[in-house]
């Protein structure tokens, strides 16, 4: 991590539960934010962060590491879970032969446009539930054959 972040995660107020934490979490970085903008953010905006419990923040990063939710939709999950609402199957990405079908189907509704067009077509309609990468190899995969 960056010396500008290192030194606002030693003057937080979470430094203890970050080191406690970054012993389960490979991601540091993210984790790092996680605590000094995320939760900020989210108690200035007069959310609970305390209901956020160090069980919550771990499977939060389980799912993050196997590539089941991005990065995008942390605020999102952390948000519900400060409301009491421990359930974030809705924020899970779309993978594998679903969205092979989804990006099928734009390709269908939209013979006449290229890639790029599309790509923009499927983000916008599916934003924060498709890896933007991975929707990019697909229909480049589609279009060649």
């Amino acid at each position: 991590i960056g010396r500008e972040l290192a030194h606002s995660i030693v003057k937080s107020r979470n430094f203890k539960r970050f080191l406690k934490l970054s012993k389960n979490i490979s991601d540091i970085k993210t984790l790092s934010v996680v605590f000094t903008n995320l939760f900020k953010d989210l108690s200035r905006e007069g959310y609970n962060i305390e209901r956020i419990t160090d069980d919550d923040i771990i499977s939060v990063f389980k799912e993050l590491k196997k590539g089941n939710i991005s990065k995008s939709v942390l605020k999102d999950i952390f948000l519900e879970i400060s409301k009491g609402n421990k359930n974030f199957e809705k924020f899970k990405l779309i993978k594998g032969e679903k969205l092979e079908k989804i990006i099928k189907d734009e390709i269908k509704s939209n013979p006449d446009k290229n890639g790029r067009t599309l790509m923009k077509i499927i983000m916008k309609k599916y934003n924060k539930k498709v890896d933007g990468k991975k929707v990019f190899e697909i229909i480049k995969k589609i279009l060649k054959t």
